[in-house]
């Protein structure tokens, strides 16, 4: 073997015997700095609060009780539905169809139910043929018309308003004909109407058809 070769080999153990001290060197993570730990407490995460659900049908029949209230002032009166918009919405609907009042036209974007309504009708009881024949010998106080209700979402409350409907709609809402008091008083009417049936529920035994006579 040649001298040459000798030290080539030499060189290479050396080589070994050094990186295997060096290994060692950074196998070794005992001195190495260790970020601190962090303590999780469980029990103080916030807990989640339930969605409330929307009344049904059925809840709203018999009556939501405190959920809603009543604003009366000089200018008009406002039902207040302690829910928000969606909520109040679906409420509403279900309302207007228990107590038979027809709704002519909605538009959900800008929050408006139009209903034909009469302030001289009794909505909260049920209307037969007879009470027809009789609604048109008596004396009407209030016409039949065409009323806007507004539906409008406030600090997760909805606030709804009633007000004579335009008659068309190139035809602004202050050229409507109407006495001003008789305005105030048939939006009222239906106001006063919807938070007490709303409230209360509705009066099944008033509702229940009448049993026809035995011949």
């Amino acid at each position: 073997m040649s001298l040459r070769n000798i030290s080539l080999i030499i060189a290479y153990a050396w080589t070994l015997v050094s990186c295997s001290t060096s290994g060692n060197k950074y196998r070794n993570t005992e001195n190495l700095e260790r970020p601190p730990a962090i303590e999780i407490n469980v029990s103080e995460a916030p807990e989640r609060t339930p969605v409330d659900s929307v009344a049904t049908s059925e809840a709203i029949k018999k009556g939501l009780d405190d959920q809603v209230h009543l604003d009366v002032s000089p200018g008009a009166s406002t039902l207040v539905i302690n829910k928000p918009f969606e909520q109040a919405w679906f409420i509403l609907g279900v309302l207007l169809k228990q107590l038979d009042i027809e709704i002519t036209d909605r538009n959900r974007d800008q929050g408006y139910f139009y209903v034909r309504y009469d302030p001289d009708i009794d909505y909260s009881k049920k209307r037969g043929f007879w009470d027809g024949i009789q609604s048109m010998f008596s004396e009407d106080s209030y016409a039949e018309r065409i009323y806007a209700l507004k539906l409008l979402e406030s600090f997760g409350e909805t606030e709804v308003t009633a007000g004579i409907a335009p008659e068309s709609e190139d035809k602004p809402e202050a050229a409507v004909v109407v006495e001003e008091d008789d305005a105030k008083e048939g939006s009222d009417s239906l106001i006063t109407l919807l938070y007490r049936t709303l409230r209360e529920g509705m009066a099944e035994q008033s509702r229940r058809p009448r049993r026809k006579r035995s011949e």
